[in-house]
């Protein structure tokens, strides 16, 4: 099994601020802004909408925000975010460099997505949602998906019968401005991995935030600086993490690796075939969420 550590969400280019962990704990990674989306108002996070979280957050800022018309809701992981149709299952549609990353790594059927994003803790003050002043920005795992399949999707193609569901997919509504396709991702039923029991869904969001969940880590100097379970190091001292070959990027200590994360690239790969201990790890993150 492959896990795949993809990076998704606000970030400083593509919204220019975190995604909020709420004051209960709740985590909600926001879709980036893009024209290739729907209105944030149609997509609901409880009783709010996109829109509400979004503008509340904005409003205590100082900076002359640009207006976010609309939103990029992919990876699409939670049921209740929008109407659906029969048959809906989470799934992730990939494109240009990041398509051919993943295509390149052979990811396919039965390979974990673990998603993560630029995430700080909120409070609500006079009524709003404000980000706490001092509290650490951190990058933290907040979905996963367990692949089924992977379908294909052209300028001008046609859904299979059986993923009409997948019609309002922003990859297949705007499938004329990917003229080199996309790859869609297709959750399983139900996660399908050794040690974990039946029933969890294939894909989907973490509802509250976990320690274990927390990629940053708890001495860093900056989010993009992790700390991993010490078998993501080889025995040369580097990994086999696509983008994060490099042994002048890990560092072993008592408590794990430490790396410093690539800035270049979406999706970080890693061969776990062999590794009885990456199923333990996957275990504590989705068992008893």
């Amino acid at each position: 099994m492959k896990i795949i550590l993809s990076r998704k969400g606000f970030d400083s280019s593509y919204g220019g601020m975190p995604s909020p962990i709420l004051p209960d704990g709740r985590m909600l990674s926001l879709p980036i802004p893009s024209n290739k989306g729907r209105p944030p108002e149609q997509c609901r996070f409880g009783k709010k909408t996109y829109r509400d979280l979004i503008d509340q957050l904005r409003r205590s800022s100082d900076r002359d925000w640009k207006n976010i018309d609309s939103v990029h809701l992919d990876p699409d992981l939670e049921k209740g975010t929008v109407p659906r149709s029969q048959g809906w299952k989470p799934s992730l549609g990939q494109t240009g460099a990041a398509k051919s990353h993943l295509k390149n790594q052979g990811v396919g059927p039965g390979d974990l997505f673990l998603f993560y994003g630029w995430f700080k803790r909120t409070d609500t003050i006079d009524g709003e949602l404000r980000f706490i002043r001092g509290a650490p920005s951190i990058h933290c795992i907040f979905g996963w998906l367990q692949v089924e399949s992977v379908l294909t999707v052209m300028p001008g193609d046609g859904l299979p019968t059986n993923k009409k569901w997948l019609a309002d997919h922003p990859h297949v509504v705007f499938s004329d401005e990917f003229p080199k396709g996309s790859d869609i991702y297709v959750a399983k039923k139900e996660l399908e991995i050794d040690g974990i029991p039946p029933g969890i869904p294939g894909g989907g969001a973490f509802h509250r935030y976990r320690e274990n969940l927390r990629l940053t880590a708890p001495d860093a100097v900056g989010r993009s600086e992790w700390l991993l379970p010490s078998w993501f190091v080889n025995k040369e001292g580097g990994s086999i993490l696509s983008y994060n070959t490099r042994p002048e990027n890990w560092s072993l200590r008592s408590d794990g690796a430490v790396l410093r994360a690539a800035a270049k690239g979406q999706e970080f790969v890693f061969d776990g075939a062999g590794l009885p201990q990456i199923e333990k790890w996957v275990h504590d993150l989705l068992v008893n969420e």
